[in-house]
């Protein structure tokens, strides 16, 4: 029984190391989505602290999930004047 205990040990520290590694990764990911999301739509990354701010998060949430890309705004504003 001496010899399992560390065994198990290892595997756990292991599978444990390997989790925090990806849970690191997934959280480095979701941030540089919600980065490029603000960018998008011409605004600052700054604007992620907002999210621990009360009344501040409710705008920062329309900055990510309702505001619209500059870049569709200034192709269809180009295309208007275009066909003007």
């Amino acid at each position: 029984m001496g010899t399992i205990l560390p065994t198990i040990l290892l595997k756990n520290i292991f599978l444990s190391s390997i989790v925090a590694i990806f849970l690191i990764w997934c959280f480095i990911y979701l941030l540089k989505v919600l980065i490029l999301r603000l960018h998008d739509s011409y605004s600052s990354a700054f604007w992620l602290f907002g999210v621990f701010i009360p009344y501040v998060n409710v705008y920062v949430l329309y900055l990510i999930l309702f505001k619209g890309s500059w870049r569709y705004i200034d192709a269809s504003a180009i295309s208007d004047n275009i066909s003007h």
